[in-house]
């Protein structure tokens, strides 16, 4: 169990202690539900997220959590609402998944390969496995301290993918992105292709400027993601290491049968895992 530090360094730094962490936890919990959005989580491990997000500014953390609730009553074809088990069908079509190694930071890498896209996928399909996603490994405080490495692989990609980008979709893209509750995402665009351009005419407006400044285009240089992300993070397509794959399989059926009763936003009941909390609510572990 990790020492507490003592109080003058708590003085010099603004990073709360952990038993401070708990009253914000708790102070925010409160909150919530006392709040209209009834279908909110307010177990510790949610509220943590929005309270790293926010460096621990309880307002602050409330205030991103309502406009991400009133944001999925917005939009409710966009986010999950049945059973992770339900989207087995979605998740075959590997077009996106959660590599089982941590970048070189630490963070999760969220691999999205536009190439599988086919013609009967819609936006709001891409924005449920997102949500599926996302809200599996935010309930890891790992993830939630260090953040998440997202890879957008270009390589097949058809121009198909043009008329996903409607500006009604990009444009709730774009705010699901710019109110997602973590504070360190990067975005890394590799195998560009002639579609890239495009694209990036079409998204780009709708992009707040912390996002374009979290977006980086390697081109088909491997080594330049090799420096963000780290060589023994990444599969052997992606200049990695050899004889590591994408396991998509095994990487979907761990997500449903492990971590499917995270993946939404109901009440939680589990009981908050503390001791796991305690671990990674160290002094240190103030998102920057």
């Amino acid at each position: 169990m990790p020492e507490i530090i003592d109080q003058s360094e708590t003085m010099e730094s603004s990073i709360p202690s952990y038993e401070e962490k708990l009253q914000l936890i708790q102070e925010l919990r409160e909150l919530v539900s006392n709040s209209t959005f009834t279908e909110a989580r307010t177990d510790d491990v949610f509220l943590l997220r929005f309270l790293y997000c926010c460096d621990w500014d309880v307002d602050a953390s409330y205030k991103r959590l309502l406009k991400v609730m009133q944001h999925r009553r917005n939009h409710p074809t966009w986010f999950i609402n049945e059973d992770a088990s339900n989207y087995i069908a979605l998740l075959k079509e590997n077009i996106k998944t959660v590599l089982d190694k941590r970048d070189k930071n630490g963070r999760r890498i969220y691999l999205t390969k536009l190439g599988n896209i086919k013609s009967h996928i819609k936006a709001s399909d891409l924005a449920q496995l997102d949500d599926l996603w996302f809200n599996t490994i935010l309930d890891e405080p790992e993830t939630i301290e260090k953040g998440i490495s997202v890879v957008i692989d270009m390589k097949n990609a058809s121009w198909r993918i043009l008329k996903l980008l409607s500006p009604g979709n990009v444009k709730v893209a774009a705010q699901s992105a710019d109110i997602t509750p973590i504070k360190h995402m990067e975005f890394h665009i590799v195998n560009s292709s002639a579609i890239l351009n495009s694209a990036v005419t079409l998204v780009f407006p709708f992009l707040g400027q912390r996002l374009k400044d979290q977006i980086h285009f390697h081109n088909s240089n491997m080594k330049s993601m090799h420096d963000h992300l780290g060589y023994d993070a990444l599969p052997e397509e992606y200049g990695g290491e050899k004889g590591y794959k994408v396991e998509y399989e095994s990487l979907y059926k761990r997500l449903v049968v492990d971590y499917g009763k995270g993946a939404d936003y109901k009440v939680s009941t589990n009981n908050n895992n503390k001791e796991e909390l305690k671990e990674n609510l160290n002094p240190e572990g103030n998102c920057r």
